[in-house]
């Protein structure tokens, strides 16, 4: 049955949902979430401009009513110069198609059409799908289980032997912070880098990791930080999503750089290419409000989530029955758990226990293969807080033994979903012709001229199990992937 021309499904459901109580958000960071901590002035240029004010903010502004988007010399120049100054760049711009544009945008700026990339093993699909028209190697990297992240003493290897033989890769890129709560100690990992290929430009995927400049305990550690200690002799390019961590609408994303007058025209440049010509108003105000926000209380904010955290931690160590949910988080000289996540144990397939947890009790979290990740942003306060450990005490009362729930793998003829298809596994041991990619996260699962293996059958039916989408993609051409760039696994450091 068609359904009735004058409904609006998607509307509708909004309005509904709008309605019913709270929603206990533990992933990204909405804005509104934010408002009610903040000083009463600033909630209050919140309040006027993003929610009553919309309505003339989200407009199609021209013959210079307010600024030019890609020339500004008003009111958003100022911003752009002021976030810069905040976050330490030598200069930074706002974009309003999120940060899976923002590194297109970058590796555009510093990567030409003929040049190499050394691509993180665990890069976004933004940043695969950006760079598969050029020279693409894939780090060293070590494999955990269904985890994979770069083999920081091989990579430096690996760049150390292509100087000596006078071909550096001209760009790498790294993931500061992964969908899964680990975070790369860039205070450690890039400075050896950099002094392996110290000509090698630099892009670094902050999308989870923005709201650190601001923090006493972190601001140290961020990518725009650590970089200006180095002896660079190329341009780094950091990309973050703002409405993840700090007080943005979605898709708000901050480009910054440091490099030369010659690399910022190249980003300049870069972003004219590539940006939408009609940007979101809203979206860029929300920008120059997180900023603010991050500056006046970032500190104090991280502070008081920081705490949040730890009392989430205390309660499940110390209560028996929360125990079992407890995740080890490691931490060696190169990679930990993000300071503001919490990994809880999932006691049946994640995908099914975060409905439930949505359905029952409105917590809204992530999952990664068989964990839960709850992300404790500043937005978070002490009753989300206490919703969410009544609603781990609820979870950890149950016997999911009894319950049913989707326990399906993958079959040798295809997995499909809706808007979401792999026709047909490659056989073990043949070439993989596209990407497979599961999403969440994004991370492609193999790509084009890999070799299939059971490794790869395993996680495709571990990622259907737990309910990801599983998309095919085709490459732009035929192996976009060095044929060196695969199956080089390093060893634990």
């Amino acid at each position: 049955m068609l359904p009735d021309v004058e409904a609006a499904p998607l509307a509708n459901y909004f309005a509904d949902f709008t309605e019913g109580p709270e929603v206990h958000n533990f992933h990204a960071l909405p804005w509104a979430g934010a408002m009610k901590d903040m000083p009463q002035d600033l909630a209050a240029q919140y309040q006027a401009l993003l929610v009553n004010g919309t309505h003339t903010v989200d407009n199609t502004w021209v013959g210079g009513a307010v600024d030019s988007f890609f020339a500004p010399t008003g009111p958003l120049a100022i911003a752009q110069r002021a976030t810069a100054r905040a976050f330490g760049a030598d200069a930074s711009f706002f974009g309003t198609n999120g940060t899976t544009l923002s590194n297109r945008i970058a590796i555009e700026a510093v990567c030409p059409h003929d040049g190499s990339v050394l691509v993180d093993p665990a890069a976004h699909q933004s940043v695969v799908f950006a760079s598969e028209e050029r020279k693409v190697t894939r780090m060293p990297h070590i494999k955990r289980g269904h985890l994979a992240h770069i083999d920081v003493v091989q990579t430096v290897r690996l760049l150390t032997q292509r100087c000596a033989q006078g071909r550096p890769f001209d760009v790498m890129v790294l993931t500061a912070c992964h969908y899964d709560g680990r975070r790369v100690r860039l205070e450690h990992v890039l400075p050896i880098l950099n002094e392996a290929s110290p000509k090698t430009a630099i892009i670094v995927d902050e999308a989870w990791s923005a709201v650190y400049a601001f923090g006493p305990k972190t601001a140290r550690t961020t990518a725009l930080s650590v970089c200006r200690q180095l002896d660079i002799h190329a341009p780094v390019i950091v990309t973050q999503s703002a409405h993840k961590t700090m007080a943005a609408l979605r898709q708000g994303t901050y480009i910054h750089i440091l490099g030369d007058t010659e690399d910022v025209a190249r980003l300049r440049q870069a972003i004219y290419r590539n940006h939408s010509t009609s940007p979101s108003w809203p979206i860029l105000v929300s920008l120059d409000l997180a900023r603010v926000h991050g500056q006046r209380c970032g500190g104090d904010a991280l502070s008081r989530a920081y705490g949040l955290r730890g009392m989430v931690m205390k309660e499940l160590e110390g209560n028996p029955l929360l125990r079992p949910l407890v995740v080890p988080t490691p931490r060696d000289a190169f990679h930990e758990i993000d300071p503001l996540v919490v990994q809880i144990q999932s006691p049946a397939p994640a995908q099914y226990i975060q409905k439930w947890l949505f359905e029952h009790h409105r917590i809204l979290i992530a999952h990664s293969k068989d964990t839960l990740i709850a992300r404790i942003h500043v937005g978070v306060s002490k009753q989300n807080i206490e919703a969410l450990l009544t609603a781990l005490l609820d979870l950890a009362q149950q016997d999911w033994r009894e319950r049913p729930h989707n326990s399906e793998t993958v079959s040798p003829d295809g997995v499909t979903f809706e808007g979401a298809h792999v026709a047909k596994q490659p056989e073990i041991g043949a070439e993989c012709p596209d990407y497979i990619i599961p999403y969440p996260p994004g991370v492609p699962l193999v790509h084009p001229g890999e070799i299939w293996t059971l490794a790869h059958a395993d996680s495709l039916g571990h990622a259907q199990s737990r309910g990801a989408e599983i998309h095919q993609i085709p490459p732009v051409r035929p192996v976009p992937c060095a044929a060196d760039a695969f199956g080089k696994l390093g060893t634990d450091q």
